[in-house]
């Protein structure tokens, strides 16, 4: 096994005990209860404090990655 193979090996299992830890040790609770409706999910992205200019954000990056995309694959 080459000294690259060693290193993914034992980053992977850190990874996995890690993640193993974490979620063993989450107290979990009744997750049911916690998700929220469509009218909250509008209130937290649309009031002032919220997300909205976040969301206009990502909207614009997506369509100039869409007009990007079509650009790149246009035949010439």
């Amino acid at each position: 096994m080459e000294r690259y193979q060693l290193v993914a090996v034992i980053s992977s299992f850190l990874l996995l005990v890690t993640m193993s830890v974490a979620l063993v040790g989450q107290q979990w609770g009744n997750v049911g209860t916690l998700v929220p409706g469509t009218s909250e999910i509008s209130d937290q992205m649309f009031n002032p404090g919220g997300y909205g200019i976040t969301f206009l954000i990502l909207a614009l990056l997506l369509v100039a990655s869409m007009i990007g995309g079509v650009y790149l694959a246009k035949e010439e």
